[in-house]
């Protein structure tokens, strides 16, 4: 078996990308510039989600998916 993302519990497919939901999501400030009154500003923003990953990466926090069957 291959430990890769694509294969793993914790890996989330939103097309177009892919995620990683092992930890909660990562909270993150970024700064985004502005039009103020007196003139350019930053203004920051915060964002957060899930980290983006790749399902041909690996990863030590790999675990096996649960598939579920009905009865």
């Amino acid at each position: 078996m291959n430990n890769t993302c694509g294969n793993c519990r914790f890996f989330h497919e939103e097309i177009p990308q892919t995620f990683c939901r092992r930890y909660p999501p990562q909270a993150t400030v970024i700064p985004v510039p502005v039009q103020g009154i007196r003139g350019p500003q930053i203004q920051l923003q915060s964002v957060s989600g899930f980290p983006v990953v790749q399902k041909e990466q690996s990863c030590g926090e790999w675990a096996v998916k649960l598939e579920f069957k009905p009865l």
